[in-house]
């Protein structure tokens, strides 16, 4: 079963057919992308999911993550407070776990105090994932910065596990070199269920997706109904406030 995909998409809307493409392929319960680059007007529908986003509040299309869980799904959104671009939710199938999404750009530093708080307000067990701009030999970086330094500070502090395999994950188009920034971490308890790799194709972004899978799991998506307050909702986090929109409001 593919559980997730991760990817850093370079826009949303650019790369929406091979983000479709990905959905086909592999058929994920649950999709988290960064950069998306929505602005706070857009409508944003994926079919057969439900979109959960932290979005800039701004004009200009930058930065921000997202979520799309498929509508079989149930799960929990997670009020976080930080000034980190994240967002959280809480799920117990296939398995039971807080799963966070990141996008820390370098546009602004990155502090170890903000990683520990974001940990320490998600249930364990747990998984955070997403574009850390952080280099490091350990997860495939042929340097160590900074923001690496911090996250396996952070790993040190919270006994947080990698997934990452050391493949490169983020092609530079212009000179053809490679580096690992994008990371996917849990909880020691779940390493064992979680297969991790990227995909072979770049699917026109310059980050490869990554696919996290339970191999033992093989339940099918018409066996686990999702709950009618859930499906075909979508939620828009902008700045601190967040707001939940059926789709139909969403295209008024």
């Amino acid at each position: 079963m593919t559980f997730i995909i991760q990817w850093n998409i370079n826009g949303y809307f650019r790369h929406l057919e091979q983000l479709k493409l990905i959905i086909h392929e592999y058929s994920p319960l649950i999709i988290w992308i960064q950069e998306t680059n929505f602005k706070i007007r857009d409508v944003i529908n994926l079919k057969d999911y439900t979109e959960y986003s932290k979005i800039r509040n701004t004009e200009q299309a930058s930065g921000g993550v997202s979520m799309f869980v498929h509508n079989s799904l149930e799960f929990e959104t997670v009020q976080l407070v930080s000034d980190v671009e994240a967002i959280a939710i809480c799920i117990s199938f296939p398995i039971k776990a807080c799963i966070c999404n990141i996008y820390a750009p370098n546009s602004r530093n990155l502090e170890i105090d903000e990683l520990t708080d974001l940990y320490n307000q998600l249930s364990k067990p747990l998984i955070m994932l997403g574009d850390f701009n952080s280099h490091s030999s350990m997860w495939g970086s042929y340097k160590k910065d900074k923001r690496g330094k911090i996250i396996e500070k952070m790993s040190d502090v919270t006994n947080i596990a990698l997934l990452n395999d050391l493949s490169p994950i983020q092609f530079n188009i212009s000179n053809g070199t490679s580096s690992a920034i994008d990371l996917s971490l849990c909880s020691p308890q779940l390493m064992p269920k979680l297969s991790w790799v990227t995909l072979d194709s770049l699917y026109d972004s310059d980050h490869y997706p990554i696919s996290i899978t339970i191999p033992e799991q093989r339940t099918s998506y018409n066996t686990y109904n999702s709950s009618p307050n859930i499906s075909g909702t979508s939620k828009k986090l902008i700045g601190k406030n967040l707001l939940l929109v059926s789709p139909k409001t969403l295209r008024n």
